[in-house]
C-alpha cells in the first residue's frame, strides 16, 4: 500500500519517504520479518527445516513487537497502541516458563483434604 497507492512505485520517492517516516521503517521490518514465515509455514517447509523451523519462528515475537511499534509511530492517540502493546507484553509474559509452570498449578484441582 504504501510503496504502490502512497508513491505510483517510484523507488525514490519510497526511500525518501521510508527515511522520512520511522513507522515506515518499522512496519517494513516486520513484513520482512513475516515473509520467511509465511515462505515455511507448509509441512513440507517444517519437514525440510527440521529443528531449524522453530528458532525461525520465534521471529514472530520480534515482529509483533515492531508492528506494535509501527502503529504506536503512526497512530495520533496512541492509547489504542499502548493497549495492544500491553496484551502483546501479557501474552509474552504468559510464554516464559516460570509464568506458564504458576498459572498451570492454579488451573489445576487440588484434591480436597480428608478431616478424620
Amino acid at each position: 500500500t504504501f510503496a504502490g497507492l502512497d508513491y505510483g512505485l517510484h523507488w525514490g520517492l519510497i526511500v525518501d519517504g521510508a527515511l522520512e517516516k520511522p513507522y515506515v521503517l518499522a512496519g517494513l521490518a516486520a513484513f520482512g520479518l513475516l515473509v520467511p514465515l509465511a515462505a515455511t509455514s507448509t509441512r513440507w517447509a517444517m519437514r525440510r527445516l527440521g529443528k531449524r523451523w522453530k528458532p525461525l519462528h520465534r521471529l514472530v515475537y520480534a515482529a509483533a513487537a515492531l508492528a506494535v511499534l509501527h502503529f504506536l509511530w503512526l497512530s495520533k492517540d496512541p492509547r489504542q497502541a499502548l493497549l495492544f502493546g500491553a496484551a502483546l507484553a501479557l501474552l509474552l509474559l504468559l510464554r516464559l516458563p516460570l509464568v506458564r509452570r504458576t498459572v498451570a498449578a492454579w488451573r489445576t484441582p487440588r484434591s480436597p483434604q480428608r478431616v478424620t
